[in-house]
């Protein structure tokens, strides 16, 4: 697992060097997640309670899970811009895609719903294009989503030393 790096992800929240989004800017609007915003948290902890138990070969899946994603999940958002840059809507779609199922499953439903606005906008017959200010903000809520996955780590980490 993890090139024997079990479990030793340095939860350090991710540095965000985009400016914040305008008020009115011209993006399209983005359904929120009523019972998530209404915690306040960036994860929806209750979906990552079905991962809680489980085990494989003496791991704990989800701490496996979500430092897998704590690992993989900038790379993507790069590769993600550099797409978007080069105006590589196929493979641009594709990331987005990706990472709105694995936001998705972790809980995590504002960035998954971000991915799936630039999923949309890149399906088109001819696609638009996604406005600059998107991946500043997936940038800013994935920032959100580390945090919240970093507390949850810790706490899973405690609850097995204490076992």
């Amino acid at each position: 697992f993890l090139n024997n790096g079990l479990f030793k992800y340095p939860c350090m929240p991710a540095q965000v060097s985009s400016p914040d989004i305008a008020p009115g800017s011209n993006r399209p609007e983005v359904p929120r997640c009523p019972e998530v915003e209404a915690i306040g948290e960036p994860i929806d902890r209750r979906t990552l309670d079905t991962l809680r138990p489980l085990r494989r070969h003496g791991v704990n899946v989800l701490q496996h899970v979500l430092e897998t994603y704590l690992i993989t999940t900038p790379k993507k958002i790069q590769e993600l811009r550099e797409h978007m840059a080069q105006g590589n809507h196929e493979g641009s779609r594709g990331i987005a895609h990706t990472l709105k199922s694995t936001c998705g499953m972790l809980g995590a439903a504002h960035l998954s719903e971000l991915f799936r606005s630039v999923e949309v906008q890149l399906k088109a017959p001819t696609p638009p294009g996604v406005p600059p200010d998107t991946i500043a903000e997936i940038e800013a809520e994935y920032a959100r989503v580390e945090r919240a996955i970093c507390t949850i780590l810790k706490e899973e980490r405690g609850r097995a030393a204490a076992s």
